[in-house]
């Protein structure tokens, strides 16, 4: 997962135009991390449980990370709440979340596979 933060860490350093690029794009990172990690670990499971409940909490988790980090911006750099600041970076919330839970399903996906595969040859071996 480091190499996905290493890889938006770049796409952010050249879109952003901030006067300190760096730090800019290691502030949106950490204001990321939080809601992906919530998301991925404790949201995530309900996709395939109940998805009206992980619809909602998707949501809850966008807004109230979006509202966060919104309020965290705004007093760092001693801006004005501006309505445009939090509709982008609700914006990016929910891209980076869908992105991250797409690539979660993904390696979930491809490790329960590789797991059966490996199940499946221990138990061809044991009948040799």
């Amino acid at each position: 997962m480091s190499s996905i933060w290493f890889f938006l860490f770049l796409i952010l350093l050249s879109v952003i135009q901030a006067e300190n690029r760096v730090s800019s794009s290691l502030l949106i990172i950490l204001l990321l991390a939080p809601s992906v990690y919530v998301n991925n670990l404790f949201i995530l499971p309900f996709f395939a449980k109940n998805r009206i409940v992980f619809f909602l909490l998707f949501i809850l988790n966008v807004l109230l990370f979006t509202i966060i980090a919104v309020f965290l911006i705004t007093v760092v750099t001693n801006q004005p709440f501006k309505g445009n600041m939090f509709i982008n970076f609700l914006g990016v919330m929910v891209l980076a979340l869908i992105f991250a839970s797409t690539i979660k399903i993904a390696r979930d996906s491809f490790t329960r596979r590789q797991q059966e595969k490996e199940a499946e040859l221990k138990l061809a071996k044991r009948h040799n």
